[in-house]
């Protein structure tokens, strides 16, 4: 009877877990519109930056501002990748999503610059 109430338990934490803590590329896909700063600059730049489903469950592919078609690839709720390689180097792009799914951050590194995309859809 006492392993039967810990299976019980066990099974009611289970059933607890929202899957709505886990994302997918439904939640990145669309349009985002927003400002661009780069720790070089001053003045931001706005910008809209297009999301689609990329060949599996795991890739997103970005186009529009800097991006044409970039491939990244979503880690739950966050996304990585590394953009145009050039003379064996790239740069390095990084990305996470808030809770409400309303407002994107996009980190575009270089050795010497740093971007950072905040988009809303």
């Amino acid at each position: 009877m006492k392993s039967c109430r810990w299976c019980l338990l066990g099974l009611i934490l289970m059933m607890s877990c929202s899957k709505d803590d886990f994302c997918n590329n439904a939640q990145f896909t669309g349009t985002w519109t927003g400002n661009i700063s780069c720790d070089k600059q001053t003045i931001p730049i706005t910008t809209s930056v297009i999301l689609t489903q990329g060949s599996n469950d795991h890739e997103i592919i970005m186009n529009g501002g800097d991006f044409m078609n970039e491939v990244v690839k979503r880690n739950d709720c966050a996304l990585e990748g590394v953009g145009d390689i050039v003379f064996g180097m790239g740069t390095k792009i990084t990305g996470t999503i808030s809770s409400d799914n309303k407002i994107l951050t996009l980190i575009i590194g270089e050795e010497s610059v740093n971007c950072t995309y905040n988009l809303v859809k």
